[in-house]
């Protein structure tokens, strides 16, 4: 009797799950394309206040060099 509850039950959730994925609506719009000649990502995983000025020091360095390049830039710190 329990197996059958239990088949019962995975069936249902298994139903839901598929009908959820029907009824999703497609994402298919690009991402926004950006309009700077660089695309930098600095990482940061350490909560050590030291480094992490030290990768913003980094990301000032270079911002005023491509700023004084004239050139654009994209930068992103991800952690």
């Amino acid at each position: 009797m329990f197996k059958n509850t239990l088949l019962k039950i995975m069936t249902l959730v298994a139903g839901l799950a598929i009908s959820m994925s029907a009824f999703s609506a497609p994402n298919d719009s690009p991402l926004p394309e950006t309009l700077a000649d660089y695309k930098i990502v600095l990482q940061i995983s350490d909560r050590d206040p030291f480094k992490q000025t030290l990768v913003l020091n980094v990301a000032g360095n270079l911002l005023k060099h491509y700023a004084s390049s004239s050139e654009e830039v994209d930068m992103e710190i991800v952690g």
